[in-house]
């Protein structure tokens, strides 16, 4: 327990805590930021399927034009 309460003391009181903490601190954020879920729900009453794939036994989307 006491090597804990040094290492926090380090990252409250001196420079170089404050740097290392907001360094893993960024780090952490852009991890998370990266993983964050990078898809879109479209409405079918507002696009539609312009070109499609094969995918499997069925046929995927992989472009849309906004039905005017």
């Amino acid at each position: 327990m006491k090597a804990v309460d040094k290492f926090g003391g380090w990252l409250l009181n001196t420079r170089a805590g404050m740097i290392f903490a907001l360094i893993i601190l960024i780090s952490g954020t852009g991890i998370f930021i990266s993983k964050a879920s990078k898809s879109v729900t479209i409405n079918a009453s507002e696009f539609a399927c312009v070109q499609a794939e094969p995918w499997g036994i069925s046929t995927r989307c992989t472009a849309y034009a906004r039905v005017r």
